[in-house]
């Protein structure tokens, strides 16, 4: 009876383990096809740009067709990436370095508006830290958080990201703006999924997933915010 059991659980094994590599070569051969559609995709924009005696609303409709392939294209791709990374494995990162460098990033893509500042404040004690993180997932997160507070800005203000270690050694990231701020009564509603606020084209999953992320690292997340006074995000993360 025993050994029979352990047989029908090594089979249930066997067929879930075979389901995920199923699901695998599904996800890579989508995301091959996603990725092999942008050439014709270019050749039909192409065509479409020289085609001046084609009827108007031909030419409206090949373009919105493009334009939606185009645009499950991406977001197949998109969502590869993403159970891509909710799949990598931890590793020990210098937490310093990830924030300089997505920091620097995103001051790379501000070029043109010099009225928005983002500055890093490293009060770590030795200077540098390791954390161990999914380096790819976390900085995706690190980075939906900065964009937040840069859009809050609108034409101009400063974002703060502080680095720290609190009394029990674990590490405090701080992301502070002086933004325009969130309603009292929008707070409660914040990070639960599908929920967003004051973005038209907001789907409600960037803060939920920052939320995700920061819990399933077992760290605390904390949003706080005032209409008028910015908003302040605190993270917590254990020092693995």
């Amino acid at each position: 009876m025993g050994l029979c059991s352990i047989e029908e659980m090594n089979l249930e094994e066997d067929k879930t383990q075979l389901s995920i590599t199923r699901i695998d070569d599904l996800l890579e051969g989508l995301s091959q096809v996603a990725h092999d559609i942008k050439s014709p995709l270019a050749a039909l924009e192409t065509v479409l740009s020289n085609t001046n005696n084609m009827d108007e609303e031909k030419r409206l409709l090949i373009k919105n067709s493009i334009l939606r392939i185009k645009s499950i294209s991406q977001d197949v791709l998109q969502k590869n990436k993403r159970i891509v990374e909710l799949k990598e494995e931890k590793s020990r990162c210098l937490i310093n370095q990830l924030v300089l460098e997505l920091v620097h990033e995103k001051l790379h893509e501000l070029y043109a508006n010099k009225s928005i500042v983002i500055n890093v404040n490293n009060y770590l004690p030795e200077g540098e830290l390791e954390v161990s993180l999914q380096r790819s997932r976390f900085k995706r997160t690190l980075s939906n958080l900065l964009n937040n507070a840069v859009e809050s800005l609108g034409e101009g203000g400063y974002v703060e990201v502080d680095l720290s270690m609190n009394k029990k050694s674990d590490l405090v990231l701080v992301v502070t703006d002086n933004g325009k701020g969130i309603p009292a009564h929008v707070l409660p509603s914040l990070g639960k999924k599908g929920f967003t606020y004051g973005k038209k084209e907001g789907n409600g999953l960037g803060l939920y997933a920052a939320k995700k992320c920061i819990s399933e690292h077992n760290g605390l997340f904390k949003l706080s915010s005032k209409a008028g006074n910015g908003t302040k995000i605190v993270m917590t993360l254990p020092v693995e």
